[in-house]
């Protein structure tokens, strides 16, 4: 038998408005991580963790801020100075637990190379077979490899392409405003953003070479795309 695949959260440590809602629905079998900072949003949400990963020089250490929501919550401890980030670290236990889907909250905001380094991180963890969604009010992100998906429509939202490689080969968009047909994006010409979806069904996204990055965003921050 395989290891066996389950849906992974992850509270990470970016800045989130207190006004912003954020609509995490819990799900029976959902294994959530906090990385450091992470953890304020987790008792924001009173939800209990699974884990607790962090150096934890972005939020309370739960060992010197006690909080009841967290008591016997595992707590991995890592050192300040280290190569991967808490996020990385965080998500990298969600891989060793079988996750195929991974939805960050907080991975999006506040500093922006904490933010580029989370989309590196779509990239590393799409090449080890999980898919890994940064979730924030206005912004959805996730990465696709010489791969197809059907996306549901969904309103008042634009669906934007970028290469995240020096180009992107045979790209293909169906039912939606502006399509595309086996076309190749670069790295220089955002071509692919602010397109629409139509009525005529879920958006069809191709790329036969290359790695995408499908962004769907919003206009102001009312409400969570997820």
């Amino acid at each position: 038998m395989g290891i066996e695949q389950k849906r992974g959260i992850l509270f990470s440590a970016a800045p989130i408005d207190p006004q912003e809602q954020v609509e995490y629905v819990p799900a029976q079998g959902d294994y959530v991580v906090c990385a450091d900072g992470g953890i304020a949003l987790a008792k924001r949400l009173k939800i209990r963790p699974d884990l607790i990963v962090g150096d934890f020089d972005s939020g309370e250490d739960p060992a010197c801020c006690p909080e009841p929501l967290f008591e016997g919550v595992p707590v991995l401890r890592v050192p300040s100075e280290k190569d991967d980030t808490d996020t990385k670290l965080a998500l990298s236990q969600l891989h060793q637990k079988g996750c195929a889907l991974v939805l960050v909250f907080g991975g999006l905001g506040g500093r922006l190379d904490h933010t580029l380094a989370n989309i590196a991180d779509l990239i590393y963890f799409c090449r080890r077979g999980m898919r890994v969604v940064l979730v924030s009010a206005q912004n959805t992100l996730f990465v696709l490899e010489n791969e197809s998906l059907s996306l549901p429509q969904v309103q008042n939202r634009y669906l934007s392409l970028f290469s995240l490689t020096p180009c992107c080969k045979g790209v293909t968009l169906e039912r939606v405003k502006y399509p595309l047909q086996n076309d190749t994006l670069t790295q220089e010409v955002p071509l692919g953003i602010s397109n629409e979806f139509t009525s005529l069904g879920p958006a069809g996204i191709q790329v036969k070479e290359g790695i995408l990055l499908v962004c769907l965003s919003r206009d102001g921050t009312a409400r969570s795309l997820l």
